[in-house]
């Protein structure tokens, strides 16, 4: 049980200090996570393919980093994301 204890506050801790990385600004190979769960809020993400931060409808499941609750939020971690083409993408999102 204290192992337990131990592994969960090490995760929480973890994940509440990772801190933002590039990776954040593009998709993961699998972003079809819209329309999974009924929540349906709008957010934000950075498309890399435009260059720019882009509003869609965000079921609440799934998902990456890639997800911003503000226009300005994903404008604040990717405005300096340049335009990517497809090879890119995929190459950044394997390495």
């Amino acid at each position: 049980l204290l192992l337990c204890m131990t592994i969960i506050i090490s995760l929480a801790i973890a994940r509440s200090t990772r801190k933002w990385s590039e990776d954040d600004c593009l998709p993961t190979i699998s972003s079809d996570y819209e329309n999974i769960c009924d929540a349906y809020n709008s957010m934000w993400h950075f498309n890399p393919r435009s260059g720019e931060c882009e509003e869609f409808s965000y079921g609440g499941c799934g998902g990456n980093n890639n997800i911003y609750e503000t226009q300005a939020d994903c404008e604040k971690r990717c405005k300096n994301r340049r335009k990517m083409s497809e090879i890119q993408i995929l190459f950044e999102s394997f390495s």
